[in-house]
């Protein structure tokens, strides 16, 4: 019997003779102390990296414990708050990865970051962008219920949208969309095919458009209510007619 095999095996006695009486035991986290957890217990304290610890939960009709990998830590010094960052399930990824993020949000706490905090608000901002409309939801929702109910040529302001706007901004998230990229890329082409009376119409249609948008709820403020007519087509060039 050569010394690993020999510490292997104290390692499991020392183990199994604690589980009999304790249903919390401190032991370095791996895939054979994870393996075949006794029902007893409830969690294993790593005997490497202070505060990371696995939960065992109870067992499956398959015999299987649901085992979750914890952080546990303390941000403001020794009266401050305690977390518990969940750093996932054990087997969905290997346990040396585990222990490199472990190491990685120790150093950050030491720093003072309670990254529960930061993970949360980073959940957050994910779930805004994620849920945030696009362009071509507002306009959508704009031609069928604004369009097509008030005005007299909803089929002329529909070929508007589809050949002047969606194509350039209808992918935006409405959150995203600024003054300048409605004149950038939407109202100046328009112009520069000396158009400047279509850049109008469409000016007028976007604003409305944005307003119904605020109504509605899909987004905080139209950015383009302050833009003037006469600044769109200034830029516009003018041909003399021939005597």
């Amino acid at each position: 019997m050569n010394l690993t095999t020999a510490t292997h095996m104290l390692h499991q006695s020392v183990f199994l003779h604690l589980v009999l009486h304790v249903s919390t035991v401190k032991l370095l986290i791996s895939e054979t102390s994870l393996s075949s957890v006794p029902e007893p217990i409830k969690r294993i304290n790593d005997t490497k990296l202070s505060g990371f610890h696995a939960r065992i939960g109870k067992s499956a009709s398959d015999g299987k414990s649901k085992i979750a990998l914890y952080l546990n830590y303390r941000i403001g010094g020794s009266r401050g708050k305690q977390r518990n960052y969940l750093l996932g399930y054990h087997g969905e990824r290997e346990l040396k990865e585990v222990r490199k993020e472990v190491e990685n949000l120790k150093g950050r706490v030491a720093a003072g970051e309670d990254v529960t905090e930061t993970r949360r608000l980073t959940l957050q901002r994910q779930f805004v962008e994620d849920s945030s409309p696009t362009l071509a939801k507002l306009a959508e929702e704009f031609l069928t219920r604004y369009i097509d109910v008030n005005r007299k040529d909803p089929k002329e302001v529909r070929r508007m949208f589809e050949k002047d706007v969606l194509p350039v901004i209808g992918d935006m998230k409405l959150k995203d969309i600024t003054r300048r990229d409605v004149i950038e890329k939407v109202l100046d082409p328009i112009t520069d095919r000396s158009s400047g009376t279509q850049a109008n119409k469409t000016l007028s249609i976007l604003k409305q458009m944005f307003d119904f948008g605020v109504d509605r709820d899909l987004m905080q403020g139209n950015p383009i209510t302050t833009v003037k007519k006469k600044n769109i087509c200034s830029g516009q060039v003018i041909l003399a007619t021939p005597l």
